[in-house]
Protein backbone atom coordinates (compact mmCIF):
# COMPACT_ATOMS: atom_id res chain seq x y z
CA UNK A 1 0.00 0.00 0.00
CA UNK A 2 1.06 3.26 -1.22
CA UNK A 3 0.96 6.63 1.49
CA UNK A 4 0.55 10.14 0.46
CA UNK A 5 4.10 11.93 2.28
CA UNK A 6 1.72 15.13 1.67
CA UNK A 7 -0.49 14.77 3.82
CA UNK A 8 1.59 16.17 7.50
CA UNK A 9 2.23 19.85 5.33
CA UNK A 10 -1.16 19.87 3.56
CA UNK A 11 -2.63 19.39 7.11
CA UNK A 12 -0.78 21.96 8.81
CA UNK A 13 -1.06 24.42 6.06
CA UNK A 14 -4.80 23.79 6.12
CA UNK A 15 -4.87 24.02 9.67
CA UNK A 16 -2.04 27.22 9.89
CA UNK A 17 0.00 25.05 12.20
CA UNK A 18 3.31 26.51 12.26
CA UNK A 19 6.32 24.12 12.27
CA UNK A 20 9.83 24.03 12.59
CA UNK A 21 10.45 20.83 11.82
CA UNK A 22 8.88 17.30 10.25
CA UNK A 23 9.97 14.01 10.36
CA UNK A 24 7.94 11.49 7.99
CA UNK A 25 8.76 7.77 8.44
CA UNK A 26 7.89 6.01 5.07
CA UNK A 27 8.42 3.56 2.60
CA UNK A 28 9.02 5.81 0.11
CA UNK A 29 5.85 4.56 -2.14
CA UNK A 30 4.21 8.21 -2.46
CA UNK A 31 1.01 7.77 -4.04
CA UNK A 32 0.00 11.88 -3.81
CA UNK A 33 -2.19 12.74 -6.83
CA UNK A 34 -2.18 16.33 -6.75
CA UNK A 35 1.64 17.56 -4.88
CA UNK A 36 4.92 15.75 -4.48
CA UNK A 37 6.14 15.57 -1.18
CA UNK A 38 9.00 18.40 -1.63
CA UNK A 39 6.54 20.54 -3.67
CA UNK A 40 3.78 20.36 -0.53
CA UNK A 41 6.76 21.71 2.08
CA UNK A 42 7.63 24.61 -0.50
CA UNK A 43 4.49 25.50 -0.70
CA UNK A 44 3.44 25.38 3.00
CA UNK A 45 6.81 27.16 3.62
CA UNK A 46 5.73 29.61 1.35
CA UNK A 47 2.15 30.61 2.50
CA UNK A 48 3.59 30.39 5.89
CA UNK A 49 6.13 32.32 5.68
CA UNK A 50 8.96 30.29 7.26
CA UNK A 51 11.02 29.38 4.79
CA UNK A 52 13.56 27.46 7.08
CA UNK A 53 10.90 24.52 7.77
CA UNK A 54 13.18 21.72 8.20
CA UNK A 55 12.18 17.99 7.20
CA UNK A 56 13.61 14.91 7.88
CA UNK A 57 12.27 11.96 5.47
CA UNK A 58 13.18 7.98 7.19
CA UNK A 59 13.10 5.70 4.53
CA UNK A 60 12.51 2.34 6.28
CA UNK A 61 13.42 0.50 3.40
CA UNK A 62 15.98 0.73 1.31
CA UNK A 63 15.37 1.53 -2.11
CA UNK A 64 16.24 3.97 -5.06
CA UNK A 65 12.74 6.75 -4.31
CA UNK A 66 13.54 9.67 -2.68
CA UNK A 67 10.96 12.42 -1.20
CA UNK A 68 13.82 15.13 -1.40
CA UNK A 69 14.03 17.55 -3.44
CA UNK A 70 17.82 17.49 -4.30
CA UNK A 71 18.48 21.44 -4.19
CA UNK A 72 16.85 21.60 -1.17
CA UNK A 73 19.01 21.91 2.04
CA UNK A 74 16.62 21.70 4.43
CA UNK A 75 15.07 18.36 3.52
CA UNK A 76 17.28 15.54 5.11
CA UNK A 77 17.16 11.87 3.84
CA UNK A 78 18.02 9.19 6.39
CA UNK A 79 17.33 5.37 4.84
CA UNK A 80 17.26 2.73 7.47
CA UNK A 81 17.21 3.07 11.17
CA UNK A 82 19.47 2.45 14.37
CA UNK A 83 20.69 4.05 17.41
CA UNK A 84 22.38 7.06 15.58
CA UNK A 85 19.43 8.27 14.31
CA UNK A 86 18.30 10.64 16.78
CA UNK A 87 21.68 12.31 17.13
CA UNK A 88 21.64 12.59 13.37
CA UNK A 89 18.00 14.56 12.67
CA UNK A 90 19.01 16.43 16.33
CA UNK A 91 22.74 17.73 14.70
CA UNK A 92 20.70 18.69 10.95
CA UNK A 93 18.03 20.12 13.11
CA UNK A 94 20.23 22.65 15.32
CA UNK A 95 22.24 23.06 11.54
CA UNK A 96 25.30 21.15 13.45
CA UNK A 97 25.40 19.28 9.61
Amino acid sequence: TKSDCSIPFKWALENKKAFDVFVIFTDSENSSEDLRPFEAVQEYRKQMNLPKTKVVVVGMVANKKTLKNPDDNQMLDIVGFDVSILEIIRNFVSEKI
